[in-house]
């Protein structure tokens, strides 16, 4: 691999050369004899086409258990680790479906439950949180506060329309009662 030191910079082959740039920087290196058709169907690549296979099985199998997760609590990470564990089972000669049950069991319901679990605390946390703040300073800790009529103690000219509507409403429900119980009595 030789760098491209001096302007004009290449990138792209001509002849026998490959003109390419990484991590900032210009290179070139001798054309490589490797191709797709050459890959597929030389027997020198069959070991790598093997292993594409079954790659290709887990990546179905991996994708299958990773739709079992919950949306909420799905991670890439998660796929990875699926796919790579149907990969390592396929190469002990298991069956799909048996890995299927395998992935479900020692992962999926592990996550599932954990993802519940994080659920319902951060659900609590806010229930806390909203019911801490759901009543003024004053009226916490159980503290109840109760209106108290007096009339010893003089009534400010503010409060006066308050108690009307107290007596109004008084006078209301008292009629309300004498109405029905007269009613019932004719």
């Amino acid at each position: 691999m030789a760098k491209q030191t001096l302007p004009p910079f290449f990138v792209g082959t001509a002849q026998f050369l490959t003109f390419y740039k990484m991590y900032g920087r210009y290179y070139v290196r001798m054309k490589s004899s490797l191709s797709a058709e050459r890959v597929k169907t030389d027997a020198c690549f069959a070991a790598t086409m093997w292993q594409a296979s079954i790659m290709s099985q887990a990546s179905k199998i991996g994708s299958a258990a990773y739709a079992l997760i919950p949306a909420f609590c799905r991670e890439y990470r998660h796929y990875r680790m699926l796919t790579g564990k149907a990969n390592l089972l396929l190469k002990k000669g298991l069956h799909d479906d048996e890995i299927i049950m395998r992935l479900i069991e020692k992962y999926v319901v592990p996550i599932k439950k954990q993802a519940i679990r994080d659920n319902r605390r951060e659900h609590n946390k806010r229930k806390k949180k909203r019911n801490r703040n759901a009543r003024p300073p004053y009226l916490r800790h159980h503290r109840r506060l109760r209106m108290v009529e007096s009339e010893a103690l003089p009534v400010p000219a503010s409060l006066l329309n308050m108690y009307a509507v107290d007596d109004l409403l008084r006078i209301i429900l008292e009629k309300n009662k004498t109405g029905t119980s007269g009613a019932a009595a004719a």
